[in-house]
């Protein structure tokens, strides 16, 4: 996907912010059920992401030396990429 940025941040670390893509939307979620009492529901990212030209919705996915984190790596393969 497109890259917009990539830094680095002393806690973080190496990081990537890309917009988000409907692949996306599982990981989004499982993060947002563990983050908010009424986290929004898929179908209404899908229906952002498709259809709403306004809208601009970003990732940020942490990098190790290799590529993406163990950790993404982790929910992806849970929840999809």
């Amino acid at each position: 996907g497109e890259v917009v940025a990539e830094a680095t941040n002393e806690r973080a670390g190496r990081f990537r912010v890309e917009p988000m893509r409907v692949e996306h939307i599982p990981v989004v979620s499982a993060i947002e059920r563990r983050c908010f009492a009424q986290p929004w529901p898929q179908n209404a990212y899908r229906r952002e992401i498709q259809t709403n030209k306004m809208a601009h919705y970003f990732v940020a996915r942490l990098l190790e030396q290799d590529g993406v984190s163990p950790i993404v790596d982790e929910l992806i393969r849970r929840y999809g990429r």
